[in-house]
Formats: structure tokens, sequence, C-alpha cells
């Protein structure tokens, strides 16, 4: 997963309200008044676009951010026609294709290439539920063919995509007719106990980005622990009230 997007009404107070703070950005931003964006990083190098919409500007002062939502997450893919395919199975059934295109030095430099870039992609969007978008985009050139996290996703950075079923196993046995790998069988969630209800398990896309599937469960008696593992003790926070 390569990024996620703000949108904000006003980029010019932001920028320069986000900068004096810290924030640490690619670039100036690009583009033209309600059409400019800039990429930004957070503490760890992540990367987040701070895209400018047309939209209402917050009444308040000029010191008050003006980031409105996040209208998609960027996902780098190597094949998007396969990707669209994969994700269609999702639910993804919303689909606007992004024609290739070769962007200028200026814009490249926006987005962190020292060099014109070219791409190709498509926005996929749920029909349902809050509709959300992502933005698959298939960098033509340069193109990175470095892999996707391997598991496990404990590393820095956007680590997986949670998608809400109805019921987890029906997802899981659709899914894997049509040929969707997963990383593990349906796990109870997430009391250890045999009174779980919920259930959550992580499939794969055909680029190793991890969906996880959260969804209804039949509860289920609580498998025993392995010869070689210490008996299962589940420990809460202590409360602070």
């Amino acid at each position: 997963m390569a990024y996620a997007t703000l949108t904000t009404a006003d980029l010019k107070s932001d920028y320069a309200l986000l900068k004096k703070q810290g924030v640490q950005f690619l670039s100036e931003p690009y583009g033209t008044p309600g059409n400019r964006f800039v990429f930004m990083r957070d503490p760890d190098g992540i990367y987040l676009k701070l895209e400018e919409s047309p939209i209402p500007k917050l009444a308040e002062a000029r010191d008050q951010i003006q980031i409105m939502g996040m209208p998609y997450i960027g996902i780098n893919v190597s094949d998007v026609d396969a990707s669209v395919s994969f994700y269609r199975r999702f639910g993804y059934e919303t689909l606007r294709w992004i024609n290739e295109q070769t962007l200028s030095q200026e814009e490249s430099a926006a987005w962190g290439f020292d060099q014109p870039v070219t791409y190709r992609g498509a926005d996929v969007a749920i029909e349902r539920g809050d509709h959300h978008r992502l933005r698959l985009l298939q960098w033509i050139e340069p193109f990175d063919p470095d892999p996707a996290y391997p598991p496990p996703i404990n590393h820095k950075g956007i680590n997986r995509l949670a998608l809400t079923v109805p019921d987890v196993e029906r997802a899981v046995r659709i899914l894997e007719e049509q040929g969707v790998p997963f990383l593990s069988a349906v796990a109870p969630c997430c009391s250890g106990t045999d009174t779980d209800t919920g259930g959550i398990v992580h499939a794969i896309d055909p680029d190793g980005t991890f969906l996880e599937l959260v969804g209804n469960l039949e509860p289920r008696p609580v498998a025993p622990q392995p010869e070689h593992c210490p008996p299962l003790e589940i420990r809460y926070p202590e409360s602070s009230l």
C-alpha cells in the first residue's frame, strides 16, 4: 500500500501551518487553486497526500487545519487489470479507469521522482456501506518490482485494509471458490473464550497486500493450545477509571 489521501478545503493555509509545525513535505504544492496537491511524511516516513478540493472552508480561524476527509487510499499494483478483477470479488464494483499518462518533470518531482513518470490505474469503490474508494496504480516507468511486505504485518507503515462482512465464514467460502488465497483459517475474536461471536481472517491480493475480513461468527469451543505452548491466558489492561 502506497499512501493515504487527505482532502482539504485550503491547501495553501494547511501547508503553511503543517510546515510551521515541523511536518516534512516532498515539495512545494503542485497544481492550480482547487486542484492542488502535495505529499508529506509522517514520523516514520510514511507517505500522505494532501489534496485540495473545492469544498466549503471551515468558518473558524485560519490556524485550524481544513482537512475534511479521506477520499481514497492508494495501492501500487503490478497489473492493474488483474487487481481490478481481484478487488471486484470483494464488492468494489464501481470502477473508473485512469488512462496511461506521463507526468511532467515538475509534477513527477511533487510525487518524489527525479524523472518524468508514466502510470495507468483505476479507482474502485464499494457500492454499499461507507462507499470508500481505492486507487490502484500500475507504475510503468519507472517500476519498482520489489514485493509487498511478507507476513507478519508488524512493519512500519500501512499494514492492511480491514473490510466488514456480515458472515466471515460465508465470505471466505465464496472467495476461496474464486481462488482468493488466505493467510490462515478464520480465527474467533477476541476474548479467547467460547463466547466470541466475531471472527477475523486475512486475504492476500495479487501483489501481497493484506485484506482483513471482519464479521459475525457462530461461537465455537476454544481449540486447545499446542503441546509446546504455555496455557492460554487472556489479560486485559487495567481500567484507568
